[in-house]
């Protein structure tokens, strides 16, 4: 796959890539030139939207409509051989985040996690050539297992926008208040509660990962070394007590390194919390 676009917009799309997502685009490093290219050209689009849905007050989403139906969107969805459809999902998620409402269920959760995340690890296996539906599910499990890490991640940065993504059936039941989240208080109740979705999400990575022997031979690393940096965020999340109110979690170079070396050592490492 040769990408048409020229050297000076993929050197942009590279930076870009490089300062918006750290633990991505390290991961990406370790794939085939082109196939890092294509993915910092998706993200450049992903990029473009997510931030339009996080400045958006109230319902707004014309200019995220704008672009989902732009030449240059259509473009690169033709040229990258990913199907629309799964555009058009993701775009659908994003979309509900400009008027936000509440999550009943925790299938409800998963739901927006796929439209957000699962769609976008089904688009790189488009990227990457693969055709297995199969190997779909478990891309699209891995990137629920992301989107996960990220909510609990950004529980504090998501209040200040007046948004919990946690289910209000599961809130209802560890006796947790949206009050609560909004004030930055933690509690043993929402330790519990973060816990147990932070053990959910344990089980999407490991169910997620099972797909990476079916990728190409090439992009396997890369795939494996995305999804343990990204748990790192769950580790220390458990060693911060699960409290989120103590500042954004985030994994070192000098740490990413060390996970790179030893997932070449070892090939495979638990996802155990």
């Amino acid at each position: 796959m040769k990408s048409s676009v020229s050297k000076r917009i993929q050197r942009k799309f590279l930076q870009a890539f490089s300062i918006g997502s750290k633990t991505f685009y390290f991961s990406a490093l370790f794939l085939p030139k082109q196939y890092r290219v294509e993915i910092a050209n998706l993200y450049h689009f992903l990029r473009q939207i997510d931030d339009i849905a996080d400045m958006a007050k109230g319902n707004n989403p014309e200019a995220i409509i704008k672009i989902a139906k732009s030449k240059d969107l259509k473009d690169f969805l033709d040229r990258s051989k990913i199907d629309s459809h799964y555009f058009e999902e993701l775009v659908s998620g994003i979309l509900s985040d400009t008027d936000f409402k509440p999550f009943n269920e925790f299938n409800d959760v998963c739901t927006y996690c796929y439209k957000v995340a699962g769609t976008v690890g089904i688009m790189i296996c488009n990227i990457f050539g693969v055709t297995d539906k199969k190997t779909y599910d478990y891309a699209a499990k891995l990137g629920i297992a992301l989107q996960l890490t990220n909510i609990l991640r950004d529980i504090q940065e998501d209040a200040r926008r007046g948004r919990i993504y946690l289910s209000t059936t599961d809130m209802g039941s560890f006796g947790v208040t949206r009050e609560q989240i909004f004030s930055g208080s933690f509690s043993n109740e929402l330790h519990d509660l973060m816990l147990d979705y932070a053990n959910k999400t344990v089980c999407f990575y490991k169910e997620g990962i099972k797909g990476a022997d079916l990728l190409p031979k090439k992009t396997r690393y890369s795939i494996l070394l995305s999804a343990h940096l990204y748990f790192q965020i769950l580790v220390k999340l458990k060693k911060r007590d699960m409290n989120p109110f103590l500042g954004r979690v985030y994994t070192k170079t000098q740490e990413k390194i060390l996970i790179a070396l030893l997932l070449l050592i070892y090939r495979r490492k638990s996802f155990k919390l």
